[in-house]
C-alpha cells in the first residue's frame, strides 16, 4: 500500500475503520485499505458525475452532492466487503458437514487432531479448506489446539461454525471422544442448514404471493370497483 493511499485511509473515522477490517477479516481480504479508498473514490466521481447530469439548478445539485458524497463513498465499500464476507461464510457452512465428517474419520484411523485436520484440507471446500489448512500449521507449529482452534473462529463471520468450535473445544478440554463429537455435530448442522433452507423457500414463496397480490391483485379490484 503506497504512501498516499495510506495518508487518506488513516483520515478515516476509527469506527469506520474497525467495522472495514474486521469484515475484510470475515471475507479473507488482504488489502482492504486499498480497496477503501479506490471504491471510495470511485462512488465519489460517480456520484459527482451524475449530479451533474440531473437537469436541476445549482442549489439543488449542490445540496446532492453534499449528502451523497458524504454517504456513498463510505457505504459503497462496506457494502462490498460485506457482501464477501457473507458469501464466503455461507461457502464454508455448506461444505462444514462434510469437512466434519471426514475430520472425524481421520481421527478414528489414528491419526492426531493437526494431522486431521491437514489432511481434510481439501480444495473442494474452497474457504474452509484455507482454514483449516492455516489451523493445522499453527497447531503444528507448537499452538495449543484450544488456541487454535478461537482464533479460527474469529476469522470466520459464523454464529455455526462459533457454536461448532466452542463445542469442539470444550470436547478436547475435557477429555471427550472429539471423533464422535464430529459426527454428531455434522449431523446438526446438516439437519439446522436444511431447516434453514425450508424457511427460505417459504419466505420467498411468500414473498412472492404478496408482490404478486400487490402489483396484481389490488389494481384489478380497483378497476372493477
Amino acid at each position: 500500500m503506497n504512501e498516499r493511499v495510506k495518508t487518506v485511509y488513516e483520515q478515516l473515522p476509527e469506527f469506520y475503520k474497525e467495522t472495514i477490517e474486521r469484515e475484510a477479516l470475515f471475507a479473507s481480504i488482504d488489502n482492504a485499505e486499498r480497496m477503501v479508498v479506490s471504491l471510495g473514490a470511485l462512488s465519489l466521481m460517480s456520484v459527482l458525475l451524475a449530479v451533474a447530469l440531473l437537469p436541476y439548478g445549482l442549489l439543488f445539485k449542490a445540496v446532492a452532492i453534499a449528502i451523497l458524497g458524504s454517504i456513498t463513498p463510505f457505504l459503497i465499500p462496506y457494502i462490498i466487503i460485506s457482501i464477501a464476507a457473507e458469501k464466503r461464510k455461507n461457502e464454508m457452512e455448506n461444505v462444514l458437514p462434510d469437512a466434519l465428517l471426514l475430520i472425524s474419520a481421520n481421527l478414528k484411523s489414528g491419526l492426531s487432531i493437526e494431522k486431521a485436520f491437514l489432511l481434510s484440507a481439501r480444495d473442494e471446500f474452497g474457504p474452509l479448506a484455507e482454514e483449516l489448512r492455516q489451523t493445522a500449521m499453527e497447531m503444528f507449529g507448537g499452538k495449543p489446539v484450544d488456541e487454535a482452534l478461537t482464533d479460527m473462529e474469529g476469522r470466520i463471520k459464523s454464529e455455526l461454525f462459533k457454536e461448532t468450535l466452542k463445542l469442539l473445544v470444550d470436547g478436547i478440554q475435557s477429555g471427550g471422544n472429539t471423533a464422535e463429537l464430529l459426527e454428531s455435530s455434522a449431523d446438526d448442522i446438516r439437519a439446522s442448514l436444511e431447516l434453514q433452507d425450508e424457511i427460505s423457500s417459504n419466505i420467498r414463496m411468500y414473498t412472492i404471493f404478496i408482490l404478486m397480490a400487490a402489483m396484481i391483485g389490488a389494481p384489478l379490484l380497483f378497476s372493477i370497483s
